[in-house]
């Protein structure tokens, strides 16, 4: 679905490595303990958007002033069940590969 949806072909198939290594994760209750913590995974109902909110500039912080972070809030919240901050952790390994994404692009248009 988000594959076609990302025209440049670079960061669509950096996002296809990407997606390709989160499909093959461990899905065994033994296997799903965060991984550096090794505490168990605590869902919860949240809304999307404020946990982005929460640590946005810490995500500006991180990709620093070369990439420019953009948000969009949707029309509606989006609600799902989770760990607030494994998902948080998610988001910000992301920003950090970032630039590995962009690296890639720029090689690729060569």
């Amino acid at each position: 679905m988000l594959d076609d949806s990302i025209k440049d072909a670079a960061l669509r198939e950096c996002w296809r490595r990407r997606k390709a290594r989160l499909t093959t994760a461990p899905s065994s209750p033994k296997q799903l303990l965060a991984f550096g913590r090794r505490q168990p995974l605590n869902p919860k109902l949240h809304e999307i958007g404020a946990l982005v909110l929460e640590f946005l500039d810490l995500l500006r912080r991180t990709l620093g002033e070369t990439i420019e972070l953009r948000t969009i809030a949707p029309a509606s919240p989006l609600l799902a069940s989770l760990d607030a901050s494994q998902f948080q952790n998610a988001v910000l390994n992301l920003v950090i590969n970032a630039p590995r994404c962009h690296a890639a692009r720029r090689q690729v248009g060569r």
